[in-house]
């Protein structure tokens, strides 16, 4: 993978990539996209929506390939970076991304789940380059919250 300049914002990088953050994630107010604590920031698990419809529902495997399952994981990273930067005010100010966790529900022959979470990695490469290097962890599942196939969440370290 080719890494943008270091002298371009996150937000170039992904544009140059041919990426943009979708609208942050919006809740029920019973919990935040995201909490920071100091210089670290945990962000929810965000599942697959547009506006307010939860999409990409079912298994992957079943009713979604794996190929199709692997721009829904970039969507995820994609809308984990947006609530990260109506956190901190702009993608600059990560310092590193330090874990990422994605969940799959899949039949039970499924067993490409780290792959599938390699598009949202390969989206953070892009964004931060050496920054984006992450530990984490991909984790078949029963079922997600509204029937969801997949969800993604995150911890990163930001600059004061």
């Amino acid at each position: 993978m080719v890494f943008a300049s270091q002298n371009l914002s996150p937000e170039q990088r992904l544009a140059d990539a041919g990426l943009f953050l979708p609208p942050p994630l919006t809740t029920a107010n019973l919990f935040s996209p995201t909490s920071r604590d100091g210089h670290l920031v945990y962000v929810s698990g965000h599942v697959p929506k547009l506006g307010d419809t939860f999409v990409h529902l079912g298994k992957i495997g079943a009713e979604i390939s794996a190929e199709q399952a692997k721009p829904i994981a970039r969507q995820l990273a994609l809308s984990c970076l947006a609530s990260i930067k109506a956190e901190i005010g702009e993608l600059a100010r990560v310092r590193r991304i330090l874990k990422m966790i994605g969940f799959f529900v899949a039949v039970p022959e499924f067993t490409a789940h780290s792959a599938l979470l390699n598009s949202a990695s390969e989206v953070l490469l892009s964004a931060f380059a050496d920054a984006g290097q992450h530990a984490r962890s991909a984790i078949g599942v029963a079922s997600l919250p509204h029937g969801a196939a997949m969800e993604i969440e995150m911890v990163v370290a930001v600059h004061a």
